[in-house]
């Protein structure tokens, strides 16, 4: 079989790589091209386009570079066309991979959206278009196929791809209360941490008994997280090791918004949760989206379990503030437990394995 996958982020190169593996042990003679990241071409399959120069965030930054994103969309129905899929896997990103799925649906072009979008937080119109548009939908949080039956449409939740990462043994061993080496996750966009990496590394002079150390996102170079740890304070180191390294010698973490919320819960690390985004795209989104938490550990549990720090409440007074707060031993013990019913609220399914196969299951069918 031929599959084309379109994913355009960080996290969407790590879960679409698991995905193709999947795949790949699946279908012996699978063919794939892909968009996506270097997990990705790790993987064997062809990338066609990097996501590092589509990738942004915000309403007025994705006005701002419209003209390359049109022109990004025009470059990947074309490549579409010329490999001719027997299916189109779109992998979050919904504001160009929706347009593409109306496009391909026109194409009798099958397409799977695994990672669907937030629909449930803002733009709930956007339903009608996955309803008419897409052929399987695959969610990964729990609560999403409710929310689409209100729709009559069938979303299969397939569990989360990130507890596929996780070393589930190695988190319930981390029972310690005490606080000595935080870390900081300013976000996977170069827009997000010269917003928020430098309130960070401020709030960090503030705690010179504790260790605080970077954790590296892999498309962004190490010379732009040195730039502003020498200029503020050259005592916090960076971890070029990942996320798992990062997070399982970590004792506390400041996160900004995003998958890395879910990410370092699931390692059992507390946190605080933070996001700052340009006045104009913040004005934009507090008007439009409709759910009362940001990170997706609150969102999931559907409750205040860790502090969200959003827009100008993420300052260095704050931030202080809420470390001193959120350290005690009794804060710590609070949200581990808490966390233990995340575990149980998402279950144990194999993401990649269970999306591979539903995928499979529809092209055998139809062919």
């Amino acid at each position: 079989m031929k599959y084309f996958i379109i994913s355009a982020e960080a996290s969407g190169d790590m879960h679409g790589a698991a995905l193709i593996r999947a795949l790949q042990a699946l279908d012996g003679r699978a063919q794939i091209q892909a968009w996506g990241g270097d997990r990705i071409r790790d993987t064997g399959a062809v990338l066609l386009q990097h996501y590092k120069d589509i990738d942004y965030m915000g309403f007025v930054e994705v006005i701002q570079n419209l003209p390359k994103l049109l022109r990004a969309m025009a470059r990947c129905k074309k490549q579409i066309q010329r490999f001719d899929p027997d299916i189109l896997i779109l992998i979050d990103y919904p504001g160009f991979n929706l347009r593409i799925a109306q496009w391909a649906k026109n194409q009798k072009i099958k397409s799977c959206y695994y990672i669907a979008p937030q629909v449930w937080a803002w733009r709930q119109k956007r339903v009608f278009k996955i309803k008419k548009s897409v052929d399987l939908l695959l969610v990964i949080l729990p609560f999403e196929p409710e929310f689409y039956a209100k729709y009559d449409m069938s979303a299969q939740y397939v569990g989360h791809p990130l507890l596929e990462h996780i070393d589930q043994d190695s988190i319930h061993k981390k029972t310690s209360t005490s606080v000595s080496t935080i870390a900081l996750l300013p976000g996977s966009r170069m827009q997000e941490i010269t917003k928020i990496l430098p309130i960070m590394l401020r709030t960090s002079k503030h705690f010179p008994q504790m260790n605080f150390v970077v954790i590296r996102s892999a498309n962004i170079d190490c010379t732009v997280y040195q730039e502003y740890i020498w200029s503020i304070n050259p005592k916090v180191t960076i971890e070029q090791g990942g996320m798992k390294k990062g997070l399982q010698a970590a004792d506390f973490a400041i996160v900004t918004s995003g998958t890395a919320t879910l990410e370092t819960a699931l390692y059992g690390v507390p946190q605080i949760v933070v996001y700052k985004g340009s006045p104009s795209s913040y004005w934009i989104a507090k008007r439009l989206v409709k759910v009362d938490y940001i990170s997706l550990v609150n969102l999931i549990l559907d409750k205040k379990l860790i502090v969200e720090l959003i827009q100008e409440q993420v300052n260095e007074s704050e931030l202080v503030r809420q470390i001193k707060m959120h350290t005690d031993s009794q804060q710590i013990k609070k949200i581990k437990n808490g966390y233990k019913q995340l575990y149980a609220t998402l279950g144990d399914q194999n993401a990649s394995r269970t999306a591979a196969r539903a995928i499979w299951n529809m092209l055998k069918s139809s062919s």
